[in-house]
């Protein structure tokens, strides 16, 4: 890579979409600034401490913010410290004086150039594309790279390549250079930063790198760096949207972290609610700025690009193992594990198992039958024939036939017809031991083993109060509690807990038997510590290891205990769900709460919000404020104490939950910040006319307003009038955006006039208008397209007269100064309307002192920049301006005309409607505006005043002693312009005046002739002919005034015999010299 000398090389960074101003401050390096982020910090430490850029604020770099092209050339020619005082001007009308020289200076080193010959779209933000191409020219970059990219046209591919090659960038993504993006302060920082240190520390960003859709229910999210536990397990830190529709953080079953902390798998719902995929859903996910990497820096926000869900292949067996009776079954993905019927059949070496049903190893609750964790495809069958629990457990290879195994996809789920695998079974020895104990409950504890085991008739599970060893139940180890009577006794099975394989254990309650000696409790117990000893349990027919272990049992643990809360996905109910499904008091079903009560719900700013309706089921309450939206999150949901317990279950060892007692007060929160910290919040406008909460009003006939309901508390950007559009276009000048009665709800009042048509609009909100978080608001999650909303409006407010002024055509007014021309101003846009049958000039009246001066003419003014709403009255007298006036719309009964049908109203606005009958404005005394055109106009008349005088001074019978006089008056008058001659009214005496200096030359000139002619002396010379010949000759040889002609010739008539000399110019002619013979 080639870079110019550190000399040349000293790039500035500063102010980004805004103009540059000098009272931005420079605070202590990235410290001081709020929003940069450590992926910035180490480039915006740099830029500030060589001073060379500025924060937009004391507290704000400003790094997400955008860069104009004009601020950013300014910035590359300071960096490059070219002279701006001596290139040659660009061409560029669109570039302002302060940025000049700079855009001059680097057109002339060749590192810019325009959008044409003459705009250089000083305004337009500089997209990253764009950048490029500019570091790589301003730094003369050379060495080029491979890139992968999609989005990278012929134009940009060679910078792109150096600035990869460079270690500038290495792009959006691995197939996404963002070549279209506008670039940001804080890329630009990084940019320049990279540039101008050429071989700068290695720095891996820790954000996410890649999604994709694994299988039918997964979804796999890569970040750069590991991340903790706590976050990217965190389903509230993910969004994501299938086909448009927002997945509730119910529809998410469970996300698991990889070890090495860098790949989170989601698992979706796959049973009630459906949420897995089918081929040609689209999905799009994000994630927030909550997720941490491991040394504690937070990642960006992301959101990917809109994706497609494909998968042909149909579900692969990859691994098998014998489990003691059962089989364990790992597939390449989560498959259909609802209900008995899971699969087929199953065989072993040709040997049905007997059993269907597919169990994950690690269900999410207890008992499910549906729902392992996100990555983990291993299931269990459960080998129940006796043929086959012989076959299994035989040394020797094992083949495993299975018959229609379906992924999980929402509809046409693919399918394996049939699948084979294999396990060996050796004489390999892993005794089978106790590794750990741990108590789940006030009666149920896990005991943890190094691998899976079994228990049958042999097998012992002593557990012991003390010297009391409790009976074991009459039909032991087959999961379920088969005791006789009100005793405590216990009992064990098999399973897994955290992942991990072991026996449950459950020392049962003596359901009130107060004359049981030696119960689990005694009155006022607490808690209990219990030797617990395990043996003759058994792993493919090895004994395992005896253990004792002890484990303390505490009484109080079987209170409810919330398991996750969770707003849903249509943001109107707020979830808390519970780890056992909850019952009344007495122990029944049917548990109601009510509000005040029983709970009460708060907002976010703590105050108790009513309205809210909770309904029970299972291990859920779910609470409602009728079909109001719940957005605001996050709520706190308070429980009254003693209102409730959790369901009891003492027929199932595993599930084994007895003496439940009610609930303690408690307070759990529900939902974060609305969209708080997401890249995207997604809002469409409500055009159904019913909602309640983001209702659009658009009011066109009082004052063209749009009020509408944001999702979420807004920052100020959402009364910047700069980040809506209409039609694609800036909002009208004089248009006001602002909050109304909270940070959610905008009204945005355009001004009058803006509606030209009765047509539909198109207004729509930029992904520049943000929540109070920083989340930017979009119309779709999935496509990026802004929210937009089409609305019909009908102009027909009548014009009225606003102001009125006096056009004068000098810049000196005094108080003799008159005029016959007034400017007056609508409200709006209006229109002469020439096709009207009244003459406009009948419209206005002008009144000053009670005395009413006619309208001679009406034209649309030609002057200002709100000129279409102006017309100017042409008066037929001319007014002094040093006094008032008044005008007035004349109503058309009063105006004058020969019938009805011409008393009509010919100023009328853009949509036709006429100016209001009766308007009236005042005209100050001494209000004026100098008028370019009336100007011109006097000037034209002085001008022509001068000439006209001096062709006036001609006298009535000119002499040629007068043509000096009437050829300065022909000089003056071919000086005029065409429009000043125009004025000139005695042209005619000029001309008479020519035409007569002219006559009066030519006649002298002939008598000069005469005189010269007579001085010859021409005699008669033998005969006419000869005569003649000796005349002409002589007259050749004389010297004549220019223009005269003379000729000899044989005379005629009374002249017969003689020769006659006939002098002749112009008019004049003289023919008296006659020689005879």
């Amino acid at each position: 890579m080639a870079y110019q000398p550190k000399s040349y090389r000293k790039f500035v960074a500063t102010a980004a979409t805004a103009t540059l101003v000098a009272t931005a401050v420079t605070p202590a390096f990235a410290a001081g600034f709020t929003d940069v982020s450590d992926r910035y910090k180490e480039a915006v430490d740099y830029l500030v401490k060589n001073e060379i850029t500025q924060g937009m604020t004391e507290t704000k770099f400003g790094v997400q913010e955008k860069i104009k092209r004009v601020d950013a050339a300014k910035m590359i020619a300071l960096a490059l410290k070219l002279d701006t005082t001596k290139a040659p001007a660009s061409g560029f009308t669109d570039v302002p004086k302060r940025a000049e020289g700079y855009v001059n200076a680097l057109k002339a080193e060749g590192i810019i150039s325009g959008k044409s010959d003459t705009k250089f779209g000083s305004e337009d933000t500089l997209t990253r594309g764009e950048m490029a191409i500019i570091i790589d020219r301003a730094y003369k970059l050379t060495d080029k790279a491979e890139v992968k990219f999609t989005d990278v046209s012929d134009r940009y591919a060679d910078s792109v390549a150096k600035l990869v090659a460079a270690g500038i960038t290495q792009g959006k993504t691995e197939t996404q250079f963002g070549t279209g993006y506008s670039i940001t302060r804080g890329e630009f920082a990084i940019f320049v930063f990279r540039a101008e240190n050429p071989t700068p520390k290695p720095v891996v960003e820790t954000k996410v790198e890649s999604v994709s859709a694994i299988n039918a229910s997964e979804l796999k999210v890569t970040f750069t760096q590991p991340v903790t536990e706590k976050t990217a397990e965190d389903k509230a830190n993910y969004e994501l949207k299938i086909n448009n529709v927002k997945v509730a953080q119910s529809g998410i079953a469970d996300i698991e972290l990889s070890a090495d902390g860098k790949v989170a798998t989601i698992l979706l719902d796959q049973s009630a609610t459906k949420s897995a995929f089918q081929n040609g859903d689209k999905y799009v996910i994000q994630t927030n700025d909550a997720i941490v990497s491991k040394d504690g820096k937070k990642l960006e926000k992301f959101v990917s690009n809109e994706a497609t869900f494909s998968e042909t292949a149909a579900p692969a067996l990859t691994k098998v193992a014998k489990k003691g009776n059962s089989l364990e079954l790992t597939f390449d993905r989560p498959v259909n594990a609802v209900g008995t019927g899971d699969v087929t059949l199953v065989k072993i070496d040709g040997i049905e198992i007997g059993s269907k049903e597919l169990k994950p190893v690690s269900p999410k609750t207890v008992g499910s039958d549906v729902l392992g964790e996100a990555g983990d495809y291993r299931y269990t069958i459960d080998i129940t024939d006796a043929t086959a629990k012989a076959e299994a457990k035989k040394v020797g290879t094992h083949e495993v036939v299975i018959f229609d195994v379906e992924d999980t996809a929402s509809a046409y789920a693919a399918k394996a017809s049939v699948l084979t695998g294999s396990y060996t079974v050796t004489d390999a020895v892993t005794t089978p031991e106790v590794t750990g104990i741990e108590a789940v409950n006030a009666n149920r504890f896990f005991v943890y083993t190094n691998v899976d085991v079994e228990l049958d008739a042999n097998s012992v599970i002593k557990v012991n109060k003390g010297t009391h060893e409790f009976k074991v139940d009459n039909a032991a180890y087959n999961g379920t509690i088969n005791k006789s009577s009100a005793v405590t006794v216990t009992d064990a099975v098999t399973g897994t807990y955290n992942k991990k394989p072991g026996i449950w254990v459950t020392v049962t309650d003596n359901e009130g038997n107060t004359s049981e000696e030696n119960p689990l409790y005694r009155s006022g117990e607490a808690a209990v510590n219990l030797s617990v000893t395990v043996e003759k349990y058994t792993a493919d027919g090895l004994i395992g290891k005896k253990s004792t272990q002890n484990v303390t049992l505490n009484k109080n643990n079987t209170k409810p205990v919330v398991d996750t809360t969770s707003v849903a996905a249509d943001e109107k109910s707020l979830i808390v769900k519970f780890t056992n499904e909850l019952v009344k008091l007495d122990g029944t079903t049917g548990l109601t709460l009510t509000e005040g009560t029983d709970y009460v719900v708060r907002n976010k700013e703590g105050i108790i919000v009513t309205g809210f309706t909770a309904a029970v089921s299972g291990k859920e309450i779910t609470f409602r404020k009728g079909s109001e939206d719940l957005k605001d999150a996050p709520y706190t949901v308070e429980f009254k104490e003693g209102k409730f317990k959790n369901q009891e279950d003492r027929n199932n060892v595993a599930t084994y939950l007895a003496n439940t007692v009610k609930n303690d007060a408690f307070t759990v929160t529900v939902g974060k910040e609305a969209q708080s910290n997401f890249k995207y919040t997604e809002f469409k406008f409500d055009t159904s006319g019913t909602a309640t909460n983001n209702t659009n009003v658009v009011d066109t006939v009082n004052e063209n307003s749009i009020t509408f309901k944001l999702p979420a508390k807004m920052g100020d950007s959402a009364r910047d009038v700069a980040n809506y559009t209409l039609d694609g276009k800036a909002l009208p000048a004089g248009t006001t955006v602002d909050f109304v009665n909270d940070r959610q709800t905008v009204k945005v009042v355009f001004p009058k006039g803006t509606f030209k048509t009765s047509t539909q609009y198109k207004f729509g909100i930029t992904t520049n208008v943000k929540t109070e978080a920083g989340s930017m608001i979009v119309g779709s999650l999935q496509t990026k397209a802004p929210a937009e909303l089409v609305f019909g409006v009908k102009d027909n407010v009548k014009p009225e007269l606003a102001s009125a002024l006096y056009y004068v055509g000098t810049e000196t007014v005094t108080t003799t100064t008159k005029t016959n021309q007034i400017e007056v101003t609508f409200n709006e846009a209006v229109n002469v309307t020439t096709g009207a049958a009244n003459d406009p000039a009948n419209d206005f009246s002008v009144m000053i002192n009670g005395s009413k001066y006619d309208v001679d003419a009406v034209t649309q003014a030609t002057m200002g920049d709100d000129k279409d709403r102006k017309v100017v009255l042409t008066l037929k007298d001319s007014i002094n301006v040093s006094q008032a006036a008044t005008i007035n719309i004349i109503p058309e009964a009063d105006q004058v005309g020969a019938s009805a049908a011409v008393k009509e109203i010919a100023v009328q606005d853009t949509a036709g409607n006429k100016a209001k009958e009766g308007s009236q404005t005042t005209l100050a005394a001494g209000k004026v505006k100098y008028s370019a055109a009336l100007a011109a106009q006097a000037a034209d008349q002085e001008a022509a005043q001068t000439v006209i005088n001096q062709i006036a001074a001609l006298p009535a019978s000119v002499t040629l002693t007068d043509e000096t006089a009437v050829t300065s008056a022909r000089t003056a008058y071919n000086a005029l312009t065409t429009s000043q001659k125009a004025l000139v009214t005695n042209l005619d005496k000029l001309t008479a005046a020519e035409a007569k200096i002219v006559e009066l030359k030519d006649a002298k000139a002939v008598a000069d002739a005469k005189a010269a002619i007579t001085a010859l002396n021409i005699a008669w010379d033998t005969d006419v002919a000869t005569t003649v010949a000796a005349a002409n000759t002589a007259i050749n040889g004389a010297t004549l005034p220019t223009g005269v002609t003379a000729t000899a010739a044989a005379g005629t008539d009374a002249n017969a015999g003689k020769v006659v000399i006939t002098i002749t110019k112009g008019a004049a002619t003289d023919a008296s010299i006659v020689i005879a013979p």
